[in-house]
C-alpha cells in the first residue's frame, strides 16, 4: 500500500511472508548454484562485500546484488528471477537508516557466509536461513512499532 507523502507501507506479515519464500526459494537454488561457484565467483562476492561496507553504499541494492551472487551459479534461471524479484520487493522494507545496527548486523552476518568459499551446503543453508528470517523479524517488529 502507499500513501502521499508517505511512500509504501508495509505489513509485518508481508515482510515475514516475503523472508519465508526468500528462504524457501534462496535454499533450493543453493543447492545446483554452490557446485557451480568458482574461485573467482567467491573472489566476486567478497569484493562486493567490501562494497556494501563503504560509508556510502547504497546497502539494499548492494544487498540484492550479493545475495544473486550466491545463487547466480544456478542453472535454473526462472527460479533466480523468482528469487530476484523478492530480493527487489524485501529491498523496500529496508530503512537502514531507521533501524540502528541494521545494516552492520547484516554485515556480519554476511561474512558468515564464507561456507561458500568452502563449499559448505549445509552451513551456507543454515548462515541464509538465520540471516534472512532474523532481519525479517527486527524488520517487522520495527514496522510494528508506533511511527515505525
Amino acid at each position: 500500500m502507499q500513501y502521499p507523502n508517505v511512500g509504501p507501507v508495509f505489513s509485518s506479515h508481508e515482510i515475514v511472508e516475503t523472508a519465508v519464500m526468500q528462504v524457501a526459494l534462496e535454499s533450493a537454488a543453493l543447492e545446483t548454484a554452490l557446485p557451480r561457484h568458482t574461485d573467482q565467483s567467491v573472489v566476486d562476492l567478497a569484493q562486493l562485500l567490501e562494497e556494501t561496507s563503504g560509508p556510502e553504499s547504497d546497502f539494499p541494492a548492494l544487498n540484492v546484488r550479493f545475495h544473486l551472487g550466491i545463487v547466480r551459479p544456478s542453472p535454473y534461471q526462472d527460479l533466480a528471477q523468482t528469487i530476484h524479484s523478492l530480493l527487489e520487493r524485501a529491498a523496500r522494507y529496508v530503512p537502514v537508516r531507521r533501524v540502528p545496527g541494521y545494516r552492520d548486523e547484516a554485515q556480519v552476518e554476511h561474512h558468515q557466509m564464507d561456507a561458500v568459499r568452502d563449499r559448505d551446503l549445509l552451513r551456507l543453508k543454515e548462515s541464509n536461513e538465520h540471516h534472512v528470517t532474523r532481519a525479517a523479524r527486527r524488520l517487522a517488529d520495527r514496522f510494528a512499532e508506533p511511527g515505525g
